[in-house]
């Protein structure tokens, strides 16, 4: 199962270092590059920041939702663990709170997402 989520996860990573390399606005392109370098760490490796550790919670609720049919998946309580990823990084200026909150925002429509695609 870990080489599944391992290469699930790479999957991503191939799909955006193409699109950031044909991306002409230099920010998007940025971000797509971040995102290719995060899919690469997790959740094959711990995460070692706030947006590292939200990316591998989603791949890891996702897969449980395909493997489980979309049945009963809780994340618990996100906020708990989440939390020493995000005071680190902003104590020590990697992220902002708009960053985070940017982040955190998105993750929700991720998780309905999830399950709309698997009820189609």
């Amino acid at each position: 199962m870990k080489n599944s989520v391992v290469n699930f996860a790479h999957r991503f990573a191939d799909l955006a270092k193409p699109m950031a390399e044909e991306e002409k606005d230099k920010t998007r392109a940025r971000e797509l590059q971040v995102i290719e370098k995060i899919c690469r760490r997790v959740p094959e490796n711990p995460a070692t920041s706030f947006h590292e550790a939200v990316q591998s919670i989603w791949f890891v609720h996702l897969i449980q939702h395909i493997e489980s049919n979309g049945h009963s998946v809780s994340l618990g309580r996100i906020d708990q663990y989440l939390y020493p990823y995000y005071q680190h990084d902003l104590e020590n200026g990697i992220i902002t709170r708009d960053f985070a909150k940017e982040i955190r925002s998105t993750t929700p429509l991720d998780m309905v997402l999830v399950i709309q695609l698997i009820k189609t």
